[in-house]
């Protein structure tokens, strides 16, 4: 049977907060990928990252086995769970702690060991960076003012400015057709009114005032598309008498 190498996960710090609060309340005797999604710890394209961490911190064996003499521990409180913690910690992550000083230390300094000694991607590392960082946090081990900063991974995405609704569907404060008049919980009607390629968006709330609402609101807009539309018609039978004549 081939030897499983150990790494250091890269889990979400959410899914490992979750993980090790439901630790601190149970001991299951073996904890895999199955164990995990069926405790809403991860997703299943996310749970071996979970197994992975537990075996990284030596609270399972290889095989998934769950230890005992650790699991037991895990439902320590206070300063002593912290120190227990603190402890699993730093022999897991003794290289880290080795190499670099981490009262010291800046965050490419961390992101960097990853991507070297485990051969990691630059994202895979700052997530790496990120959860070590939560840990130690998390169980008092001092780190420096570099390294408590924000870790961003990969390239935000722009948001997208909303188009602003036509001047002629906006309405006056003391308008019975103004949102804020009309009991629906929105600060102005273009809140919940958008005009896309000549379709029409309207956001409601999930209640049957709002959808009311909603419906009168659709209703002045047609009226008001139907007078466009009489209106064009109307120019359009005047240009063609002045053309015959």
């Amino acid at each position: 049977m081939e030897e499983i190498k150990l790494k250091p996960s890269y889990a979400t710090t959410g899914h490992v907060k979750n993980t090790l609060d439901l630790l601190s309340r149970m001991t299951p005797k073996k904890i895999d990928t199955t164990f995990v999604v069926d405790n809403n710890l991860a997703t299943p394209s996310n749970a071996f990252r979970i197994v992975e961490l537990l075996r990284w911190l030596g609270i399972i064996d290889v095989k998934g086995n769950v230890i005992e003499e650790v699991a037991s521990k895990l439902r320590l409180v206070g300063e002593e769970r912290n120190k227990f913690m603190a402890g699993l910690i730093k022999e897991s992550y003794k290289d880290i702690f080795e190499i670099h000083d981490i009262k010291t230390a800046i965050k490419h300094d961390i992101i960097n060991f990853f991507v070297s000694k485990y051969k990691f991607g630059p994202a895979q590392a700052t997530i790496a960076t990120r959860l070590f960082l939560y840990l130690c946090q998390t169980y008092n081990i001092e780190i420096s003012e570099d390294l408590k900063k924000k870790t961003a991974v990969g390239i935000p995405k722009k948001r997208k400015k909303q188009q602003n609704i036509s001047s002629k569907y906006k309405t006056k404060k003391g308008d019975k057709n103004n949102p804020q008049n009309m009991g629906v919980p929105f600060q102005s009607r273009e809140d919940f009114i958008e005009l896309k390629d000549d379709v029409m968006y309207i956001k409601i709330q999930n209640n049957s005032q709002a959808i009311k609402k909603a419906k009168s609101l659709l209703s002045i807009y047609e009226k008001d598309a139907e007078t466009d539309e009489d209106s064009q018609r109307n120019s359009e039978v005047d240009l063609s008498n002045t053309e015959e004549k």
